[in-house]
This record gives structure tokens, sequence and C-alpha cells, in this order.
């Protein structure tokens, strides 16, 4: 199975700027290889599918990008479709260029067996390596005549070489004979069957000391398996547990941020949107501290925009519910929504107060005895407390 990290040696980052001292790129080269630079980011990071997706952009907009063509063709084959890598790299318009792709696609494949490394390029960087290049035969470059083979060993004289030769022949007559022989043939498996028997003896008496000495070997020994089991399988889910984070980390740092940076251009409109959405994204994940702050500073705009616009909402809307009790489940759900969205609001427990006296107000007596509970659990120095806790006797009797 084809790794695509471990040929990430052979595709180098492109650097215009440095090429650019003595030619100046058309914007569309330019852009090609920013995204092919984007590419290799994401293998790094095993988000080969999103790396696919910026490839095939820049071949679009620079069709005869060939170290593009080649990676994408890499890539396809790694994820066994192999049809498309062939009929991509058939996409090469230069022969030449075409061929070596082949070449490198084929070396990448049937590597495994040998265990060789693949480099695309000769050490002067201008000429690709060819894997499958013959190596030079043992004729010399006059005639065409083999060099003639020199004597292993350095045995130079013909007849002392015949010597050794006659006597490694006698040597295997007379073992095999002696193989041959019944005799030696009995002696062998009876021996053979000896030493078996012996091993097996020693082995149960082993393990029969060892039982004897510790009665619980056989449960240690289970534990030990299953704690390493355990460990294994941990080790398995934190493995994966990582991988998720990075590709989570990625896609908010690639997509979600300009995203969201987009839509706080009109926030009066859109905060709703923003606040529910940047409280879904699990910030822990995000490695770079740029996109962190900006998530937060975005946060903190929208937040103060939901509080001012949404409690006075829901307040009207549990004032105008005791005719009406579309208006009160409305009110209800905007409250539940700060609680939810604005757990840092400074007046959070006056909040809570007003949600547990809705509760009563639509009968739902669990709800507002556990909105009081919370209220003078997690904040006993509000000012609320003292008419919570006179809410709480009322509903409960004094209980």
């Amino acid at each position: 199975m084809i790794k695509i990290k471990d040929e990430l040696v052979n595709f180098p980052f492109i650097d215009l700027d440095a090429l650019s001292k003595n030619k100046k790129f058309p914007e569309n080269v330019k852009s090609a290889v920013a995204l092919y630079n984007k590419a290799l980011d994401r293998i790094k990071f095993n988000s080969t599918d999103i790396a696919m997706i910026e490839l095939k952009k820049a071949i679009k907009i620079f069709p005869d990008f060939y170290d593009a063509i080649l990676l994408l063709s890499l890539c396809h084959y790694a994820v066994d479709e192999k049809q498309k890598s062939i009929s991509l790299l058939n996409t090469i318009k230069n022969e030449e260029e075409r061929k070596k792709s082949f070449s490198y696609i084929n070396y990448v494949v049937g590597k495994n067996i040998s265990g060789a490394k693949p480099i695309r390029y000769a050490e002067n960087g201008e000429e690709r390596h060819n894997p499958y290049k013959r190596p030079h035969s043992g004729s010399n470059n006059r005639g065409g005549e083999r060099q003639p083979a020199r004597n292993p060993g350095g045995m130079r004289n013909p007849d002392q070489q015949r010597r050794n030769v006659s006597g490694s022949v006698q040597m295997k007559v007379l073992f095999k004979n002696l193989v041959n022989n019944p005799f030696v043939a009995r002696l062998m498996i009876l021996s053979a069957i000896f030493l078996i028997v012996v091993g097996l003896l020693y082995g149960i008496f082993t393990l029969y000391n060892m039982n004897s000495k510790n009665p619980n070997i056989t449960q240690i020994t289970d534990l030990q398996m299953q704690l390493n089991e355990a460990a294994a399988n941990a080790k398995n889910a934190n493995d994966k547990y990582q991988e998720l984070k990075d590709k989570n980390s990625q896609l908010i740092s690639g997509y979600l941020v300009d995203w969201l940076t987009e839509l706080n251009l009109d926030n009066n409109k859109n905060y709703k949107q923003i606040v529910e959405i940047i409280y879904l994204i699990d910030t822990s994940a995000i490695t770079d501290s740029e996109t962190k702050d900006k998530i937060n500073m975005i946060n903190q705009e929208n937040v103060k925009i939901y509080e001012n616009k949404v409690i006075p909402d829901a307040e009207l809307n549990i004032l105008e519910g005791q005719a009406d009790s579309t208006k009160l489940n409305q009110g209800i759900s905007q409250l539940e929504n700060v609680i939810k969205y604005c757990p840092q609001y400074e007046n959070i427990s006056k909040v809570m107060l007003e949600l547990g006296k809705a509760y009563i107000k639509n009968n739902n007596k669990d709800k507002a005895v556990s909105m009081l509970n919370d209220l003078i659990k997690y904040h006993p120095d509000a000012l609320e407390v003292t008419e919570a806790k006179t809410e709480l006797d009322k509903l409960t009797g004094g209980n």
C-alpha cells in the first residue's frame, strides 16, 4: 500500500520568489503553485482528500503543471483509484514527461518488494531519476566482449581449483551415503523423538513448578494480557482522537474562520447564527493562536449583540404570555438559549430567576425547581437568591 507521506521527499515545496528573480510568472501559475504547496501541507497532516481537491484546482488553472498531475495521480493510486491515476497521467502532453511519470508510479507501486526509496530527481535537481534504467552490462566499450570472471577466493591455479572441487564432491557423496544408511536414519529419528519428549517434560515440569509456587499465576497472566490489550486499544483511540483533532483544526483554520469573518460583516443580522456556530466549535483543538484569537474576538462581539437583543425580547414575550401560551413558550426558549450560548453573561443569575418563574407560569414544576436550585447552588451570593428561595418554598411547601 502506498503511503503518500513517505513520498513527499520527492515533492519539495516550490518557491516562486526565489525563481522569479530572473523570470516573471503569470498569475495562473502563481495560484496553481500556491495550491500545490498547500496540498503538500494537507498530506503531511493526513488530509489527502482535501489535498486532492486543491491539486485538481491547481491543474485546472495550469494544465501543464506536471508535478501536480503526478502527485494527484499518486493520491488516486493510494486510495485504490488506479484507473483515474492512469487516465490522469495520460493527460500529460509532453511524451518524455509522461514516460518518466509512468516509470515513477510503477516504481513506487513495486518498491515495497525491495524496500528501495525512489528519488524523482537526480542530485543536480534538473533531471528526473529513472528507476527502471538498466544497469551497465558486463561488456566493455570496445568490442562488446565480456570481462573475464575472476577466480573466486583468488585461486588462479586451475589444478588447485579442480582438486578443491573434487574434494567437495567427495564430501557430498559421503554425506549422502551416510544419510541413506537405514541404521543412521533410524538413529536420527529416535534422537529427534527423544529430544522432543524431553523438551515437553521439561516444559510441563516448569509450568507445574511456577503454579505450585504461585497459585495465582494464571490469574496474573490473564490480567496482564487484558492490561496489554486495554493499553493497545487506548493507544489506537488516542491516535484516532489526535488525527480528528488535527483535521478539526485544519477545517476551522482553512474554512470556518473565513466564513465567520464574512458573516460578521453584517453581525446585526447574523449574530444568532454566528453565536450558535462558534458554540459548536471545539476551540481547544485549534493549534494556531492567531485563529483562536480571531474566533474569540468574533464571538465576544456577537454574544454582546445576542444578549442586548434576545433578553429584552424574551422578557416581553413572557409578559405577553399571560394571555398567549405561544408567546410564553417562545420567551422560555429564548432565555434557555441565553443560558446555553452566553454562560458568562454578567446578569446570568437574573436570567435564571426569570426562567424559573416562567416555568412556574407554564406549569412546569420540575424544571422550575431544577432551575431555581441551580441558581442557589452556582450563584449563592447573587441578589436573586432570596427570591429564588421564596419561590422554591411555594413550590415544595418548605420541604
